[in-house]
């Protein structure tokens, strides 16, 4: 899968992952080869991984703070999420995320292909 089919798929989102958006996205990798499918899986796991940054890692986490007012860090899973919210925001946001200061949770995203392959 190109990076252009993948993106575009990923709009169908609508600039986030809710279990609505997501489930539409699955009907349509459902209407795919499996080469699609696994194609979207890898693209989305590059995606992710391209994200995977320590200066976004260590961001803490918004609107939240610990006991005594100290920012509240993130959990390895709460990062995992804010990358594919971040994917699931769609390719213009992706490609200017080294300037961002704030990534929002969107974890449906995650199991989208494992999901459409397995069915």
């Amino acid at each position: 899968m190109t990076w252009a089919d993948f993106w575009a798929l990923i709009a169908t989102l609508n600039g986030e992952a809710t279990e609505e958006s997501c489930q539409h996205l699955a009907e349509e990798l459902s209407r795919r080869p499996v080469s699609d499918i696994v194609g979207f899986a890898e693209r989305h796991a590059e995606a992710l991984y391209r994200l995977d940054q320590e200066k976004f890692g260590t961001l803490p986490v918004v609107d939240l703070t610990a006991r005594f007012g100290s920012p509240f860090p993130q959990s390895s899973d709460g990062f995992l999420y804010a990358r594919c919210a971040a994917v699931a925001a769609g390719q213009a946001v992706w490609e200017r995320l080294p300037s961002l200061r704030r990534i929002c949770p969107g974890g449906c995203l995650l199991l989208l292909a494992r999901e459409r392959y397995v069915q």
